[in-house]
């Protein structure tokens, strides 16, 4: 399983990227056979001092799942969004026979 950490208009700090890895790692591990990829996107518009953290996760054999989330702070946009994609690997994961 890769992680991609990537920031749009904001610069994504050590300590963010390793929280944001830990996050969708705790997330996904339990479905690690089924996900090929996590690319994560933090993302800040100019005009805004909301964070948008958008994930497309790459399944196995084949399909996505996309999930985002915006907050006033990076760690809770990702917190929200590591959650949905938790969720949404739980139902896809009960779809696979």
């Amino acid at each position: 399983m890769r992680i991609t950490v990537s920031g749009l208009n904001m610069l994504v700090t050590p300590q963010t990227r390793g929280y944001v890895e830990y996050r969708f790692f705790s997330a996904a591990a339990r479905y690690a056979p089924m996900v090929k990829a996590i690319d994560v996107v933090l993302s800040r518009k100019a005009f805004d001092a909301t964070i948008r953290c958008s994930v497309r996760i790459e399944l196995l054999p084949s399909g996505q799942i996309a999930v985002s989330a915006s907050a006033a702070h990076a760690n809770d946009a990702v917190d929200t969004t590591a959650d949905r994609a938790g969720r949404q690997l739980h139902r896809r994961s009960a779809r696979v026979p």
